[in-house]
């Protein structure tokens, strides 16, 4: 299976003259700014913005266009529009994201002409009391996982991409060629579709390797299959869950259908990425290799 274009990516929507004007931006924004190509998980939020926007409004995305730029001429001000984006912010459950949602439908009016005075609302802050893991807790998280999960788990453990990029590795990626050798360490390419900023190559363990080794011989796949192509809010509601079976997260306000505890979770996938670049400095590794090594732009 082939990594899809931004295109395919987009193709519920693809055929509204809107999106492509503002995929076309995007694509720009990227090489400009990026030097990449458009991320995934960037196309992963537009894409369920745009579902969940034009499901609530009832117009698909060139009829928001066309009613939001007949409000400004009748009322001479995006008031309209305005009100309209903050009554779905309101409606949607979850703020943090609907917050996200909020932004990317701003920039999807604003590149097609139509620049709205809403605030974008905060995020909540929790970071400070965001969980931060350990050995101990990878560990535990990893034995209670089945094979199809403790893979992915394990190999983002080293490697720290962004989920909605690292669930279209392909087979390929992992020079499996190498699993027959005893290293160290093992590389993995990480294309510039993948991570987002340019092609780098990152590195996964022997645990991690064995797993996956495992995993892959288990189901069959060829060089260009993705090993974990899945929904990422289903990928993320199934982390929460086993970390709850691990008993690294407690489920005060009861489970959901994947099993994942409800209510504000302290312990996110983005954790297995802030604990890669920590790792990283706490050996005393130069700040620019730490950027490199996870995919963002080095600062220095």
């Amino acid at each position: 299976m082939t990594i899809q274009t931004p295109e395919e990516y987009l193709a519920e929507f693809i055929q509204y003259d809107s999106v492509k004007r503002y995929l076309r931006h995007l694509k720009k924004k990227s090489v400009k700014m990026e030097r990449g190509s458009v991320p995934f998980d960037t196309l992963e939020h537009l894409k369920y913005a745009l579902r969940h926007y034009t499901a609530f409004t009832g117009k698909n995305p060139d009829e928001l266009i066309e009613a939001a730029t007949s409000s400004i001429r009748r009322l001479g001000t995006t008031l309209e529009i305005d009100d309209e984006l903050d009554s779905f912010w309101e409606a949607t459950p979850t703020k943090t994201t609907a917050a996200v949602f909020f932004s990317f439908l701003k920039s999807f009016y604003r590149f097609n002409g139509v620049r709205l005075s809403a605030a974008t609302p905060g995020t909540p802050k929790v970071r400070k009391s965001l969980i931060h893991l350990n050995n101990d807790m990878v560990r535990r998280i990893c034995d209670v996982m089945p094979l199809q999960h403790a893979s992915w788990f394990l190999s983002n453990n080293y490697m720290g991409l962004r989920l909605g990029g690292f669930r279209n590795l392909v087979v390929e990626d992992f020079h499996i060629e190498n699993f027959e050798k005893n290293m160290p360490l093992y590389p993995v390419f990480v294309s510039k579709q993948v991570g987002g900023f340019f092609d780098y190559t990152s590195y996964i363990g022997y645990d991690a390797m064995t797993k996956l080794k495992t995993y892959i011989a288990r189901e069959g796949f060829s060089k260009n299959d993705k090993l974990w192509d899945f929904n990422d809010n289903y990928l993320i509601k199934k982390f929460k869950a086993f970390a709850y079976q691990a008993g690294v997260i407690d489920a005060s306000k009861g489970f959901g259908q994947q099993g994942e505890p409800l209510g504000m979770c302290m312990l996110g996938t983005h954790a297995q990425r802030r604990r890669r670049n920590t790792v990283q400095e706490s050996v005393g590794t130069n700040r620019n290799w730490c950027d490199h090594l996870i995919g963002h732009v080095p600062k220095g």
